[in-house]
Formats: structure tokens, C-alpha cells, sequence
């Protein structure tokens, strides 16, 4: 009987070896450093950087507001708990989008995230809102911890994945120093008794709001992922990104072209599957 060629994997499955990341490795290394990982670098590791400015804005208005609302310490402890619980089911649930819608959609999703939560605390107006919105805030914050380093990776030259890899974490310090310049704008003397609570949370939503208008626009899907689940050909799919990112580094698209011969799903797709009917006897 005449061997049947292998068929294609479906769109989130898998069924693809290492053959396939291997060609798209070798597109990306030739594309090689540029500013589009410059683009990367802001925009994926901003998921820190916006987990940093809430970390010290949201903590200071949490202060204020055991302060202004008489808060026992159970129910001051229970916030931020509550929060610590949302990262990390949004930890776990991001890595389970991350495989299988890919990269790109939890970062996406933990800026709207972000932002909406933030904004909606600033306008509780009472405990359990804002409890409710902290695990919400938590779960969003958590969503995009794993996409936002395994997109920079398989976006970058092999040799420059460790310098990138690290230098996301810079954002975070970038972070910092936006929520402490903000709380000086709005309270010079540094005391969280004085403070607007419901603007430091409103000024936390900014940057979140503001990467994720430019992750929409800039960020693109992860070559690597899009070949995995067989989406390599027609427009914004892993061809195309690679394209992109040759524009984006100023490179020739000849550099970004893929070898579909050495992309088994493609081969197989291409290939016409025979069936062999045996005969039978009456």
C-alpha cells in the first residue's frame, strides 16, 4: 500500500518538530538586531513596567484608604492577598493563552486589563468593590508574565536572546521611577494621608493604557508560534511577520524568506493525498 503523506496540524495543535522553529530561527538570525527590537523591548517588557507603577501607586492609595475608611488590619492584609491570588491564577491562565492563542493576545490583555481595573477601583465606592477589582487588577497583571519574555525571545537573534531577555526587567526600575514621580507631583511631602487615592489609581491606568494602544499597532505575533500551529503563508501570518520585521531593521526581504521546503506542514499541504481502495471480490 502507497504511504499516505503526513497531513497538517490543525490551527492550536501540535504535530510539528523541531525542523519547523529551526527555519524560522535561522530567518530571524539573519534578520538580525534592529529597531524593531528596540520596539519589543518597550512594549512587551512595559508588563513590567506597568507591574512596578502599580505595585508602589496602588500600594500608597491602599494605604489611604485604611486610613480615610477605617480599615481593620484583616481587611487591609485581605487587599493585598487578594491581588497576590489573582497574579497568580492570571500567571497560570496567561501561559495556557499564551500556548495556545499565542503571544501576543495576553499581553494585549493584560494592558486592557490593567487599565480598566485601575480605573474602575478609582470609582469604587465601597470595600468589596474594591476587593473584587484587586483580584481583577491581580489577574490581568498575571496574564501577560509569560508571553511578554517568550515573544521577545523567539523575536530575536539567538545570540542576542540573553541581552534582551534581561534588559525587559530594565522597564520595571522605568516603572518605579514613573509611580515615584507622580506621587511627588501629587503629594510633595510624601504623606499618603494627604494623598487622592482615586488619582494616584487613575495615574496608574496611564501607562497601561498607552502600551497597549501601541502593542496594538506595533507588536507583532510570534513567528515561531505561528509556524507551530501551522499558520505560515497569507497576510499576518509568520512569513508576513518575518517580512515585517525585516522592514522594521531596514533588511532586504530576501533575508526573511522562509524555505517552505523545509517546513513539513507546508510540504504536506502541498501534496496531494491518495487513497488507496483495494479491491474487493464479490
Amino acid at each position: 500500500m502507497e504511504k499516505e503523506p503526513a497531513k497538517p496540524a490543525a490551527a492550536g495543535g501540535g504535530g510539528h518538530d523541531a525542523a519547523d522553529v529551526e527555519e524560522v530561527s535561522q530567518a530571524v538570525d539573519r534578520i538580525g538586531l534592529g529597531l524593531y527590537h528596540i520596539v519589543i523591548l518597550i512594549l512587551a517588557g512595559g508588563v513590567y513596567a506597568v507591574e512596578a507603577a502599580i505595585m508602589l501607586l496602588a500600594g500608597f492609595a491602599v494605604k489611604t484608604i485604611y486610613w480615610k475608611w477605617e480599615l481593620s488590619p484583616f481587611m487591609y492584609v485581605a487587599l493585598a492577598f487578594i491581588l497576590v491570588v489573582g497574579i497568580y491564577v492570571g500567571t497560570i491562565c496567561g501561559g495556557f493563552l499564551s500556548d495556545n492563542y499565542g503571544r501576543r493576545l495576553p499581553i494585549l490583555t493584560t494592558y486592557a486589563g490593567v487599565a480598566v481595573s485601575l480605573c474602575l477601583m478609582g470609582l469604587a465606592l465601597n470595600y468589596a468593590m474594591i476587593l473584587s477589582l484587586a483580584f481583577l487588577l491581580g489577574l490581568a497583571m498575571g496574564l501577560g508574565h509569560a508571553a511578554c519574555n517568550t515573544v521577545v525571545c523567539e523575536s530575536t537573534p539567538r545570540k542576542w536572546q540573553d541581552f534582551l531577555i534581561c534588559a525587559t526587567f530594565l522597564l520595571f526600575a522605568i516603572g518605579q521611577i514613573y509611580a515615584a514621580c507622580i506621587f511627588i507631583v501629587l503629594s510633595p511631602e510624601l504623606e499618603h494621608r494627604d494623598v487622592n487615592w482615586r488619582q494616584l489609581l487613575f495615574m496608574a491606568a496611564v501607562p497601561s493604557a498607552v502600551f497597549f494602544v501601541l502593542a496594538f499597532l506595533l507588536l507583532y505575533e510570534s513567528p515561531q508560534w505561528l509556524v507551530l500551529v501551522g499558520r505560515v503563508t497569507g497576510k499576518g501570518e509568520a512569513q508576513d511577520v518575518l517580512y515585517s520585521l525585516a522592514r522594521f531593521n531596514a533588511q532586504p526581504k530576501d533575508v526573511a524568506t522562509l524555505d517552505l521546503r523545509n517546513i513539513p506542514e507546508v510540504v504536506a499541504r502541498e501534496q496531494p493525498v491518495t487513497d488507496d481502495v483495494g479491491d474487493f471480490e464479490g
